[in-house]
């Protein structure tokens, strides 16, 4: 019978440390753009409607290297699967679905 290898991981314990300037702000959804260089996700809270047009208000701009956002997208979807597993699913409207 082989023998099992594993691998013993040093957990290491994150602490977050708020800046003097950290802000919490409440998105109501986010509008991601793609520079070529860098992914940025621009978050908004409201939106203003003028005319024919909507107008988002973005609180903050959070720009990433590919490599983060990638980390970022899997930790996300781990979440979503555990939120919906003890919550159920999350629904989204079509119209939600188109405005991002």
């Amino acid at each position: 019978m082989a023998k099992k290898r594993g691998r013993k991981r040093n957990k290491i314990r994150a602490e977050l440390k708020r800046e003097p300037m950290h802000r919490n702000i409440y998105a109501i959804g986010a509008i991601p753009l793609w520079t070529g260089y860098d992914f940025r996700l621009n978050f908004f809270s409201d939106i203003a409607r003028e005319r024919n047009k909507q107008i988002y208000m973005n609180d903050i701009t959070i720009i990433m290297t590919p490599k983060t956002l990638k980390i970022l997208s899997e930790q996300l979807q781990k979440m979503v699967i555990e939120y919906e597993g003890e919550h159920g699913p999350i629904e989204i409207s079509e119209e939600e679905e188109k405005k991002g």
